[in-house]
């Protein structure tokens, strides 16, 4: 949704769309990416990430892509220890690897890193919030949505939206347990890993489809959101009965 988005506020946009649907999209990014884009910790990101995921690969699902993906496009073994058998539990991730690799192949990854207030604070103060401020800044969100330039492309407004499509509807959900705020410690300058701090201390909202925040994906030029409840990839399966008004 975040690469339509960029095509209709972008300069080249030639008004072809007619109805533009967001569902659960991350518009102000979603904390899950701070753990892994900088400390390459799915394991992590997976425990944290809230929602009812049903099947190993639910469960444990940024682990399981990133691994999978890692072995598709270096056709070597996976970057994660696994305990095969009841549970098949990820043990370990090489960390370092797993930065590289996203850093390198994943860039999207880095385009979900939140943007809205107080999203990364400096722990413990509460109140110094450094979301604006981090060294692997979201630049890409940041523009797309206050307007500005970004890799030579000029875009517009986010609030604009509404203006280019004929019909614009947003969904999200608001019934998972959700990340959305992290703070993290000094960085330490030796350590490829978290540069702009390690995470000290997570909290989550009940306001939420397990990965974005709902807040933080319907805040569109206050135009009215409706709440589908579910998880983050039970959303579009919910739209199906909405599906002929949404097109028409």
């Amino acid at each position: 949704m975040l690469v339509v988005r960029s095509y209709i506020q972008g300069e080249n946009y030639q008004n072809d769309i007619r109805n533009l649907t967001l569902v659960g999209t991350p518009n102000k990014g979603a904390a899950f990416a701070y753990i892994i884009w900088e400390g390459g910790n799915p394991i992590f990101a997976d425990s944290v990430k809230g929602g009812n995921g049903f099947g190993v690969f639910a469960k444990y699902f940024y682990t399981n892509t990133i691994n999978e993906n890692y072995q598709e496009i270096t056709e070597k073994s996976g970057l994660c220890i696994w305990e095969f058998g009841v549970s098949d539990t990820p043990i370990a991730c090489n960390k370092e690897k797993v930065y590289d690799f996203v850093h390198k192949n994943v860039l999207s990854l880095g385009q979900l890193m939140p943007i809205y207030e107080g999203a990364i604070y400096r722990y413990p103060s509460m109140s110094e919030d450094i979301t604006s401020t981090l060294i692997e800044r979201n630049e890409f969100l940041f523009v797309l949505n206050n307007g500005g330039t970004y890799k030579g492309e000029t875009y517009s407004l986010m609030s604009q939206i509404s203006n280019l499509v004929s019909k614009f509807n947003l969904y999200a959900s608001y019934s998972e347990e959700t990340l959305y705020k992290i703070g993290v410690g000094i960085p330490n300058p030796s350590s490829v890993l978290y540069k702009d701090g390690e995470i000290m201390a997570t909290h989550t909202t009940p306001y939420g489809d397990g990965t974005v925040a709902s807040g933080y994906s319907v805040n569109i030029n206050n135009i009215l959101a409706l709440g589908l409840g579910g998880e983050h990839s039970s959303l579009i399966t919910k739209l199906i009965p909405f599906i002929n008004d949404l097109i028409n």
